[in-house]
């Protein structure tokens, strides 16, 4: 069965799921308890994953939708599309027009190499720059191959493979 929802979008949605379900430690551990993690899991935003969330995604295999455009529109913040893939984790690239102005995945693309570079400013000095950053051809990837692999149908689609 496959399943898509957002998860970890805002501050304040995190506050309240963790004030409704007393005894969990994140938001991550409720979707899991639920059966809801899985290699067939789609979860959008993930701006505020803990890094004991982002272990748990990687284990059950839980693709990650980034949605740049959407995020800054309502002010979720941003999410750093980085330290997820250094942890070898599906990403792939959304456009929840319901919160965003734009269907096109071009625009997607283009904010989230521009959302990666307003996250390198804060790593200043903590991170290597430039490593937070990504490349025009990781956004292409991100919304075509990693997309593909993130539905789980990367042997169908997402590549250019004849």
């Amino acid at each position: 069965l496959h399943i898509q929802s957002h998860i970890c979008e805002q501050k304040p949605e995190v506050e309240s799921t963790l004030d409704l379900h007393k005894g969990h430690k994140h938001c991550a551990s409720i979707f899991d308890k639920a059966g809801l993690l899985t290699d067939k899991s789609v979860m959008a935003h993930c701006i505020h994953l803990e890094d004991e969330e982002i272990e748990l995604f990687r284990q059950k295999e839980v693709g990650v939708s980034h949605c740049p455009i959407s995020n800054l529109c309502v002010s979720s913040g941003i999410l750093n599309v980085r330290k997820l893939l250094k942890k070898n984790m599906k990403v792939g690239l959304g456009t929840d027009i319901s919160g965003g102005y734009s269907p096109s995945i071009l625009d997607a693309m283009r904010m989230a190499v521009h959302c990666s570079k307003a996250i390198s400013f804060k790593g200043k000095g903590q991170e290597d720059q430039k490593d937070l950053v990504l490349t025009h051809d990781e956004a292409f990837h991100l919304a075509t191959v990693g997309g593909a692999k993130v539905l789980g149908i990367e042997d169908k689609v997402g590549n250019f493979k004849v």
